[in-house]
């Protein structure tokens, strides 16, 4: 299952949120798939009168997927990291997905590492832990 992680001395927040156009439907091509294939659980919520919304409880927080706002607003500058127990496994179960690699596997000075964009575009790093 991948972890949330934070980057630098950054102390990781407790709920990370995207905004996405297809939140609602588990389809392929869509980002609530993209984010299973890497291992991690949603459930259905809905808060009060709020937007229906899948979220993930990993270690280290909380990830969720809601639709794309009203007024607009895009998350798409916002960049997520998950540790995965490998790089190569991530990517080969993103297979369905063959725009997702943004930059292929390679060994760094923070140890093996890939970029991939989910369906609606967020930039998400994988980082072998």
């Amino acid at each position: 299952m991948a972890e949330l992680w934070s980057f630098g001395d950054l102390t990781p927040c407790e709920l990370y949120r995207t905004q996405s156009g297809r939140a609602e439907v588990c389809r392929h091509g869509s980002c609530r798939c993209f984010y299973a294939r890497l291992g991690l659980q949603f459930s259905q919520h809905r808060h009060g009168s709020g937007a229906v919304h899948f979220a993930a409880e990993l270690p280290g927080g909380v990830f969720e997927i809601y639709p794309l706002s009203a007024d607009g607003r895009s998350t798409l500058g916002t960049r997520i990291g998950f540790r995965v127990p490998s790089v190569d496994d991530a990517l080969a179960a993103l297979s369905d997905f063959p725009d997702a690699v943004v930059t292929p596997a390679q060994d760094s000075e923070w140890g093996r590492r890939a970029v991939v964009a989910d369906p609606d575009g967020h930039r998400v790093e994988l980082v072998q832990s």
